[in-house]
């Protein structure tokens, strides 16, 4: 693509300037390389590797961008958009029109629950409503708050109600109060003890995953939870403000190796029960029934089923695991890692039969003992039962 004298290439600029509206904000500035990339939807030749054959040059979309910023920001009063750079020189878009997450929220559930327009009519509003937004980040975080808002309706009054405490506890940065069911097993008589504990969490995230809206909850003494709104059950006395002289609980948590909720939520992403310190845990399973695997993780702990498939020979030259030494070399298995709290994924080994059956725990070795007496003491309360099922 030839240069046109000193100014800046037409089409070039006209890519920068698109490439910033839609994929540019403080947090995701634009850089030359990737607004040449970009250049390629548009039929536009680019191959970094190569010197030649290019139709678009990075040193010229760097003079676009700093054209656009000097221009852009000498006619603020006329130009509905504004070019903004970072603290390390790079560029971003920002304030295309003066509308905010919520403002736009507020329109799209307006139009969704409007009785009058078709669905067609609906869709394409909303379309147009949600593309007012000035990048693609923006636009996902307004469909997310609108989904989590429609999930509100979809459920009886008790669920609104949840829903409405959580978000006003979340908002307001109040403690909630909840009620959880502990059950205690009594090895030496057998018998399984229920209790009920009240504890005040604090609201950290509302998530939605697979058409379900989760709580992620932290205790005042740094525990944390992962709920499905609809399981939560609140005490009588519901909300209150911090605790006066209450450290901040991000500060608080129990394991001295997280210093807040931010670094625990990266490396232990499945936050079930008391998951303040996540393990590493690897298991192989029969890939015959990897969809019933995955549906089963996914539903349990709310984030994706991640695995690979492996040769247990492989598995072999990468670990010492005893268990390994059942199955023959040349057979294919689905391998699996992940950090989880360990209570957690025995919850899930014996809520599932199918997954207890074709799942094998490598590590830790000890999960193995605890599922063993856990099972034994259902063998032997049921296998009084065996051959009788047509009586």
């Amino acid at each position: 693509m030839k240069r046109e004298s000193g100014y800046v290439n037409r089409v070039e600029l006209l890519i920068t300037l698109d490439y910033l509206f839609k994929n540019t904000d403080k947090d995701h500035p634009a850089t030359c390389p990737l607004i040449c990339k970009y250049a390629t939807k548009y039929g536009i030749a680019y191959d970094p590797t190569k010197r030649t054959g290019n139709q678009i040059n990075r040193h010229r979309i760097s003079s676009a961008l700093k054209f656009l910023y000097i221009f852009v920001n000498q006619n603020k009063g006329i130009i509905p958009f504004e070019i903004m750079m970072t603290d390390g020189g790079k560029y971003y878009a920002e304030n295309r029109n003066d509308l905010s997450v919520n403002d736009v929220t507020t329109l799209l559930e307006s139009i969704e629950m409007n009785k009058i327009l078709t669905d067609l009519e609906k869709s394409k509003l909303i379309n147009k409503v949600e593309h007012a937004a000035l990048n693609k980040k923006a636009v996902k975080e307004i469909s997310n708050e609108l989904s989590s808002n429609l999930l509100l309706r979809k459920y009886s009054d008790n669920y609104s109600k949840k829903l409405g405490l959580l978000k006003k506890a979340l908002k307001e940065n109040k403690l909630i109060n909840i009620k959880r069911r502990k059950y205690n097993l009594n090895q030496k008589q057998s018998k399984i003890g229920e209790s009920i504990v009240e504890s005040w969490y604090r609201v950290y995230k509302l998530c939605e995953f697979q058409n379900r809206l989760f709580a992620i909850l932290v205790s005042v003494d740094g525990n944390t939870l992962s709920l499905p709104v609809e399981e939560i059950e609140f005490a009588e006395e519901t909300l209150i403000d911090e605790f006066e002289g209450l450290e901040n609980i991000d500060k608080r948590l129990k394991n001295s190796f997280y210093g807040s909720m931010d670094e625990l939520l990266k490396d232990n992403k499945v936050l079930v029960d008391s998951a303040n310190y996540p393990r590493l845990v690897k298991f192989i399973f029969n890939k015959q029934y990897s969809s019933k695997i995955k549906e089963s993780f996914e539903y349990f702990f709310s984030i994706e089923f991640i695995y690979e498939s492996k040769v247990i020979k492989e598995l072999k030259d990468i670990s010492k695991s005893e268990e390994l030494n059942n199955f023959d070399d040349d057979i294919v298995v689905g391998f699996c890692e992940i950090k989880v709290n360990s209570r957690a994924f025995l919850n899930w080994v014996r809520n599932d039969y199918i997954v207890a059956r074709e799942i094998t725990i490598l590590s830790p070795k000890r999960m193995n003992s605890v599922l063993a007496y856990n099972f034994k003491q259902l063998n032997d309360k049921y296998s009084k039962y065996v051959g009788k099922s047509n009586e």
